[in-house]
């Protein structure tokens, strides 16, 4: 479980530096409702939804990565 978990911080960080809408971003903060929005597209597009744990965790760092924690 700690590998799944290592492994998917490890792509989710990839993911969001490469991400042409997270870079756009940069110069402003997001309001924590687009925060939520973008970050649940993601998380909606890269991690099942029967992976609780791994969808929490992703959502957890890409809120973190906006300014905000949950």
């Amino acid at each position: 479980m700690f590998k799944i978990a290592t492994i998917l911080l490890a792509v989710a960080s990839v993911v969001g530096v490469s991400n042409p809408a997270t870079a756009a971003t940069q110069g402003k903060k997001l309001s924590l409702s687009q925060a939520w929005a973008l970050c649940k597209a993601e998380i909606d597009r890269t991690i099942p939804r029967d992976n609780h744990s791994a969808r929490y965790s992703a959502g957890g760092s890409c809120l973190l990565k906006h300014g905000y924690s949950i």
